[in-house]
């Protein structure tokens, strides 16, 4: 019996002997009351669609072969069964004549437009490149691709995501706000699926929301999803817009200002305060930071940002406009080109997060919240150093991950902490 085998075995034995719901976890945690939402403020609607996800696990597995350290059954995308794959049994993806051909090592070969591959074990747990999944793997032919998706129900893919995107939420004082996050990061799927027009709804990275399913599952968030099982924020008749960030420095950012693909009313500027003036999201790990430039760095990041700029020396910095909510709208500097002529490029809003990448790690600037310290060389007249001393991590839009942690710890429970972040929403449960 296999390692998987005997894990899930093991699972099974505890579940039946212990009637407890185990999940892994990496580090123990508080206990916690497993108390259901109150739904009955909630609106009730159907609809089938939301309740399913297609997560992207890998654009392109054309010419590539497969194993599965268990045994699984191969269906087409009728979910009729063709073959069962015995374990370790391996099977190569090609993609012929624009469908996709599946060869297995004991000489079966199918052709279909795609395929599902399903667990035979009682758990419904699938393996994929070292890592184990819920529901269906399915591999299908688009736009000259041999995808691979996790195909599984919301609430199974939400338990892999909600630890991965909120793991600092991990004790019974984070309780609310995880159950809070539970249906932020449930809108943001259904969202994604009511829109979809691909054969995927949503990536398995930061590009949408990290998921590493059921290897990643903790217990505590994998309560906080049951108990809100299937709610979301709704707005006009549709998944409201739920974007999120880890701290916003006292200051959730106007949806306008960063992005622009929409006008939401309930993504307004508004502080992110306690009743004494302290920004809830304050507990956060360098909730203050400051950032070193030297002239070099600035330059490279400039010229990386645009190459036709021709600086020979920056001679000077400063800050043109800030947003209402403190961060910078233009982020300006004089330069001096190699014909001696003195120029200005500026860096707008959210962007000068991604261009103005730091000097200790070359990652992306925290947030766009900051003032700055300048120092010019008396003898030359150039800049010699840039100190960006600020608040905060990410782009401010949205619910604050820590300052919902700040709020929970506060007392507030998880309607109170969306309604604040969220304002002109409503709850609505899935049936």
């Amino acid at each position: 019996m296999n390692f998987l085998k005997m894990r899930f075995a093991f699972y099974n034995y505890l579940l039946l002997t212990l009637d407890a719901f185990i999940l892994f976890s990496c580090s123990p945690v508080d206990r916690f009351e497993d108390d259901k939402a109150d739904i009955g403020k909630i609106q009730e609607i159907k609809n089938d669609k939301l309740k399913n996800i297609n997560v992207l696990l890998s654009n392109d597995y054309n010419g590539k072969t497969l194993k599965f350290t268990s045994e699984t059954i191969l269906q087409n995308l009728s979910h009729e069964n063709l073959i069962n794959i015995l374990e370790n049994q391996s099977l190569s993806i090609q993609i012929y004549n624009s469908k996709i051909k599946i060869n297995l090592s004991n000489g079966s070969s199918f052709l279909e437009n795609g395929f599902y591959i399903v667990s035979k074990n009682s758990f419904n747990i699938i393996d994929f490149e070292g890592r184990n999944y819920r529901g269906k793997i399915k591999i299908i032919y688009d736009e000259g691709k041999a995808r691979v998706i996790n195909y599984l129900s919301t609430e199974d893919y939400l338990k892999g995501v909600v630890p991965a995107e909120y793991g600092i939420a991990n004790s019974s004082s984070d309780y609310e706000a995880l159950k809070a996050f539970c249906i932020v990061a449930r809108t943001y799927a259904y969202s994604k699926i009511y829109s979809s027009r691909r054969v995927y709804d949503v990536r398995a990275d930061i590009s949408d929301q990290v998921y590493k399913g059921f290897d990643y599952e903790k217990e505590i968030s994998s309560s906080a999803v049951e108990a809100t099982n299937q709610i979301a924020l709704f707005y006009n008749g549709v998944p409201a817009q739920t974007f999120y960030h880890s701290s916003c420095g006292g200051q959730i950012e106007d949806v306008a200002n960063v992005f622009s693909d929409g006008d939401y009313p309930y993504l307004r500027n508004k502080n992110d305060l306690d009743k004494n003036g302290k920004a809830y999201c304050s507990i956060a790990p360098k909730f203050e930071w400051i950032e070193t430039f030297s002239e070099s760095k600035i330059k490279s990041n400039l010229k990386n940002y645009d190459s036709s700029l021709d600086i020979a020396n920056i001679k000077d910095v400063y800050i043109e406009s800030k947003f209402p909510s403190g961060r910078v709208k233009y982020l300006a500097f004089k330069y001096l080109n190699s014909k001696g002529e003195i120029k200005i490029v500026k860096l707008y809003g959210n962007n000068i997060r991604f261009i103005m990448l730091t000097e200790s790690s070359n990652s992306s600037l925290r947030s766009s919240m900051f003032e700055i310290n300048k120092e010019i060389s008396q003898t030359t007249g150039n800049l010699n150093k840039l100190e960006l001393i600020g608040k905060g991590y990410g782009h401010g839009v949205g619910f604050c991950q820590y300052g919902a942690l700040g709020r929970s710890r506060n007392g507030q429970k998880y309607d109170e902490i969306l309604k604040y972040y969220f304002p002109l929403t409503y709850m609505v449960k899935i049936e």
